[in-house]
């Protein structure tokens, strides 16, 4: 098998992290100190330095330790953490509730819209004045 160049793992790593970022789901993201301030190495270099030539990683990124080395503290170097995100929280609904279509008359109104129970009101009443036999035997 042949190795991949260093500077090709990069670039792999960098694709592969901007895709699960972009798709929401875990993400890498640089280490910390445990006093809570971004990681820096002994010498005070940062992961964007790192990320800054594509050798600095293979080159430096085991030495200079500063409770981790680049090679862990450092998302371009493989090292990091993984990061999921949070669900969005939804806001609270402003909608009214939905407008009652008035008593229910028969079984199954639930089941119509208002415009269906208007249209359905609208028939018996005109069949009640328009002919009163038939109404009378619904």
């Amino acid at each position: 098998k042949a190795a991949i160049m260093p500077h090709v793992k990069w670039l792999l790593f960098a694709v592969w992290s901007a895709a699960l970022t972009s798709a929401g789901s875990a993400a890498c993201v640089d280490r910390t100190l445990s006093n809570g301030s971004p990681w820096t190495d002994s010498r005070g270099r940062d992961c964007k330095w790192y990320g800054a030539r594509t050798r600095r990683c293979s080159s430096y990124g085991s030495k200079y330790r500063n409770e981790w080395v680049a090679k862990e503290a450092c998302c371009v170097c493989g090292g990091g953490a993984v990061s999921t995100p949070m669900p969005a929280t939804p806001e609270p609904s402003t909608a009214e509730p939905a407008p009652s279509c008035g008593p229910r008359v028969r079984r199954g109104w639930s089941m119509l819209s208002c415009a269906e129970r208007e249209q359905y009101v609208a028939a018996v009443n005109a069949l009640k004045t328009q002919k009163p036999s038939e109404y009378n035997d619904i």
